[in-house]
């Protein structure tokens, strides 16, 4: 009888630390699973900044590339 009473309880006790192993390592994969978001949400971000940036360069570009032509085109007329 005792020797059950001991089996219970040490089965009791397992079964608490596995449980409090299991809560532990969820909460951890939830931390795990909202740093990823951040991460992602922080690529995204910086994926569409640089798509900014990249349009305001080409922008950029094209009116030099404009003006370039009309200096060209006003030197022409000059000569």
């Amino acid at each position: 009888m005792a020797v059950a009473t001991r089996l219970e309880a040490q089965t009791a006790a397992a079964q608490q630390a596995a449980m409090v192993a299991l809560a532990t390592m969820s909460a951890h994969l939830s931390a795990v699973a909202h740093f990823i978001k951040q991460q992602a949400v922080a690529v995204v971000v910086a994926v569409l900044v640089a798509q900014v940036e990249a349009a305001s360069v080409a922008q950029a570009v094209q009116q030099l590339v404009q003006q370039q032509q009309q200096t060209q085109a006003q030197v022409v007329a000059v000569l």
